[in-house]
């Protein structure tokens, strides 16, 4: 179980009781490396640290988890460390203290920092850790790309409303009838509930759309709460796009399938009424590596609108490579596709429909949107990610609503070392993004700015109010724009479930549900929202806190924005767990840390180029 504990309204102290699922690996990280010493016996130092710096490991005796910075060839098991003031090789240490004998006494060592450790790096207390005695956190490519163990693994670990009460009750009866936790708790003056505190919550209506033809119909298909499933026959998208020419980029291995290719592609385009002026295939013969699909990018002609690049199967290698000479080199919208979903006839066809939304939203069309009766309103949204090529580095990526009815958004994104980066960079890209917004309503600015920030650590909250917020009000000073400043976490340990009247069971409650008493704090304005559904496992909120509101906004209105919002995520036809503008804003901060690895072309920066 995890465990958290403070004071919330009422001057009530709660404690978050949360059963917590960890995968890790069998083998050991020795024996990771010694299988890297096979393939890779050269330069053994830097295979390993290529492999395996930045993973997560958790140590075998006291399963904690450690994040690897460095392989230490210099110091082994036999070397000695100060223990209080005692000589101590790490293998009489390890014998002694934790009863594991190493079999390995020349293995290097693995230099770590723990993983919950929130200070900055130049701080992280560095630590040295056995290899034989750790294992890795998480999944191999291999076992990332095997869909029948994902579903296995998911199946493991998302447990029903039901059993979690189940198993709390079962904590809660263990803990209440140890004697020497009795005894150690009226020491210190505690005592704890034998029940999960209860509480009232209230449900935010669904609300009306506009999807092709269907106009501000109510959203009622509970518990879905997924615009899809209630049309099923959809014939045209909000706002269709001009797409004046599509290339089709198919590689070697795929051209005897071209045409039941674009003729599965085109079906797509059809149901959503999707029209393109000109579509041309242009052939890879020559093989299909990532420096075949790199050349074919680049001999592209320049009035090409969106490029459609065919793929066997899932490759990380050639998606990057496809990615930066359309993305950065070229400026290009691109939709990668995989051959082996496309040729799948039970797949291909709703498969088609939704790379065609995709392709839409991405060129500037509007697939659905949301009655929402605020207007004059810039909606923005901001969210980090770490640079994967190069450790220290995060891109942040900020997201701004361009018009009315927040269905078209301009975005940047950029790199820092440092947290005092992200705060200037956020209000040099807001005041950018408000040139673009006079621009795009007929030279007029908006009269508030609801700004969504992700990615906030409750250790990093003091530094967004004192820092960042104040950055940000810098840059509107002088003009007459009411500012709002919402920190979104979704990355929490509570959870709701709500009692059925009928026979007592728990049950998900349904999209739209929100809490905002009991376990809220009482020197905040927040609340937790559950924006989604979900058929296994249990439902997990999001957590709001506005920590800033010139608007002056009543609670309701808060929670009915945020609701909406979470309907116009265009990758998705229902809705996701954070609003809009931070799930566009992690998209984009993930393709240029995990892939990119630099900004995109500027050119697409009033496109989601990057769905």
């Amino acid at each position: 179980f995890r465990t958290a504990a403070n004071m919330h309204d009422g001057q009530k102290m709660l404690m978050n009781l949360e059963a917590s699922h960890k995968l890790v690996q069998k083998k050991s990280v020795l024996d990771i490396m010694g299988a890297i010493r096979a393939q890779q016996p050269g330069n053994l130092a830097e295979a390993l640290r290529a492999a395996l710096t930045g993973k997560i490991v958790v140590t075998s005796y006291n399963k904690r988890c450690y994040r690897i910075e460095d392989i230490d060839l210099s110091v082994k098991p036999t070397s000695t460390f100060d223990r209080n003031g005692t000589p101590t090789t790490y293998i009489d240490y390890y014998r002694t203290v934790h009863n594991k004998e190493i079999t390995n006494p020349s293995q290097p060592m693995l230099k770590v920092v723990p993983n919950n450790q929130r200070r900055r790096e130049e701080e992280a207390r560095v630590t040295l850790l056995v290899p034989e005695l750790c294992n890795i956190a998480g999944l191999t490519e291999k076992q990332r790309n095997d869909n029948r163990l994902k579903m296995d693994l998911i199946r493991a670990s998302q447990v029903s409303p039901n059993d979690r009460v189940k198993h709390l009750r079962e904590f809660l009866q263990t803990f209440h009838g140890n004697q020497d936790i009795k005894e150690q708790l009226n020491n210190w003056g505690y005592s704890y509930g034998k029940e999960p505190c209860r509480l009232t919550a209230h449900v935010v209506a669904m609300t009306g759309y506009a999807f092709g033809p269907t106009c501000r119909e109510p959203l009622t298909n509970y518990p879905r709460a997924d615009i899809n499933s209630a049309n099923i026959n959809v014939t045209a998208l909000a706002v269709l796009p001009e797409i004046k020419k599509m290339v089709i980029i198919i590689a070697r291995n795929q051209l005897r399938e071209k045409g039941q290719l674009c003729n599965a592609l085109k079906d797509g385009f059809d149901r959503v009424n999707l029209r393109i002026n000109n579509v041309e295939t242009k052939d890879i013969t020559e093989g299909d590596s990532p420096n075949h699909y790199i050349t074919a990018i680049r001999q592209l002609p320049a009035d090409t609108s969106v490029a459609i690049v065919i793929m066997q199967s899932q490759h990380k290698e050639r998606y990057d490579a496809i990615k930066k000479a359309a993305s950065v080199e070229k400026g290009l919208i691109t939709q990668v596709v995989t051959a082996k979903l496309m040729l799948d006839t039970r797949k291909a066809r709703a498969a088609a429909q939704k790379i065609a939304i995709q392709v839409a939203a991405k060129v500037g069309g509007e697939p659905w949107w949301v009655d929402i009766p605020m207007k004059k309103t810039m909606i923005c949204g901001y969210d980090t990610y770490h640079d994967t090529a190069k450790r220290g580095r995060s891109f942040g990526a900020f997201v701004a609503s361009l018009n009315m009815r927040f269905s078209r958004w301009w975005s940047k994104a950029d790199s820092h070392d440092r947290l005092d980066e992200i705060s200037s960079q956020m209000s040099v890209n807001l005041t950018e993004a408000l040139k673009v917004y006079k621009t795009f309503n007929n030279d007029e600015l908006p009269e508030r700015i609801i700004i969504y920030r992700d990615g906030v650590g409750e250790g990093q909250l003091e530094h967004v109010f004192k820092v960042e917020l104040q950055k940000v009000k810098e840059a509107l000073a002088g003009m007459k724009i009411k500012l709002t400043m919402i920190v979104v976490n979704k990355r929490i340990g509570a959870r709701f479930y709500m009692k059925s009247q009928a026979d007592g069971s728990f049950q998900n409650p349904p999209p739209g549900t929100v809490i905002d008493h009991a376990v809220t704090r009482e020197e905040r304005f927040d609340f937790y929202l559950i924006s989604q559904s979900t058929r296994q496992g249990t439902v997990t909120p999001t957590y709001y806190n506005i920590i800033h509101d010139e608007a002056g906004f009543n609670p309701e209105i808060h929670q009915k924005m945020a609701f909406k919002m979470c309907l116009l995520y265009y990758n998705w036809s229902g809705t996701v767990r954070v609003p809009a503008p931070c799930q566009y804003a992690h998209k984009l901060a993930l393709l240029c840390g995990e892939h990119l690895h630099s900004q995109p072309n500027a050119q697409m920066d009033d496109k989601l180029h990057f769905l």
